[in-house]
């Protein structure tokens, strides 16, 4: 299988058209070979899954002035479902990395030792429910399907509607525009629910800089790992809430005063991403 690590991105003097083509097509090629990949591989497969129908999301935004609302949004929304699966496969690793991630130095011992027995208790419970591998099998297979179904549609529908192909440089504005928007809502209503909306916008607009940049005239090396930086630290802020949500619901299976300790910890942790965030959107913003 080709290397994953290589960003799916249009070529030089390549035509917008062909080239998300022959983008969408390998993107669904590579979903079915990920989906097939051996049983211990399973784990690292959801992973590049999910990554890819996050990026292959993005690509459709792009697309959207050809395809037009109704069919971006079909498009959408069946991703998205492939997605929302796959990721309560996922969430288990996320709530544990961020229980790890909560502690810092600065934590009182008492905090520490409640944030050690939460997650030990965390990972015994939640090893008897983890999924077969034949379920998660299932699962990748479904989202191989999903990825193919909306590139048969896509390709069909911008064969038909013969509209003009977007332009890199108006799309990447409009990119950061959204993320620009979505991240002073963040900050203007307080709301940490509004970080993952924050992150979704900017992991966009990573994602359109990957597929454009050696076309668009903005080959910005230094302006694409500061939004990548960017999105990760808003990342790990919606998985610390991920984990701390997941704390609210089952309560009752940890012992309280713990719980209360450790959410303490995953709220100071959110605090000090929060900050470090607005301090990556600062230098993001030089870059464009």
């Amino acid at each position: 299988m080709r290397q994953q690590s290589i960003p799916y991105a249009l070529r030089r003097r390549e035509t917008v058209g062909l080239g998300l083509m022959r983008i969408l097509e390998t993107m669904g090629q590579d979903t079915r070979e990920l989906a097939a990949q051996p049983e211990d591989q399973l784990p690292e497969s959801i992973h590049q899954i999910r990554t890819l129908l996050k990026r292959f999301r993005a690509y459709l935004w792009f697309l959207r002035p050809v395809l037009g609302p109704a069919r971006y949004g079909r498009g959408k929304k069946r991703l998205s479902q492939a997605a929302r699966q796959l990721s309560q496969a996922r969430d288990l690793d996320v709530i544990q990395s961020a229980l790890t991630k909560a502690a810092s130095p600065s934590s009182h011992e008492h905090d520490l030792q409640a944030l050690r027995q939460v997650s030990q208790a965390f990972a015994t419970r939640e090893a008897a429910r983890s999924k077969t591998n034949a379920d998660l099998r299932d699962l990748l297979k479904e989202a191989a399907d999903a990825v193919a179904r909306v590139v048969s549609q896509t390709k069909d529908t911008t064969e038909r509607m013969k509209r003009k192909w977007p332009s890199p440089k108006d799309r990447i504005a409009k990119a950061l525009r959204t993320a620009r928007k979505a991240k002073k809502k963040t900050l203007r209503e307080n709301d940490p629910g509004l970080v993952h909306e924050w992150r979704k916008k900017t992991k966009r607009f990573f994602y359109v800089l990957q597929l454009t940049h050696r076309v668009s005239g903005n080959d910005n090396g230094d302006g694409l790992k500061k939004v990548d930086q960017l999105q990760e630290i808003l990342g790990a802020h919606q998985d610390s809430m991920v984990a701390e949500n997941y704390l609210h619901r089952h309560r009752g299976d940890f012992d309280p005063d713990d719980v209360d300790r450790a959410i303490h910890l995953l709220k100071k942790k959110r605090k000090a991403l929060l900050d470090e965030a607005c301090k990556g959107w600062r230098s993001v913003i030089r870059h464009f």
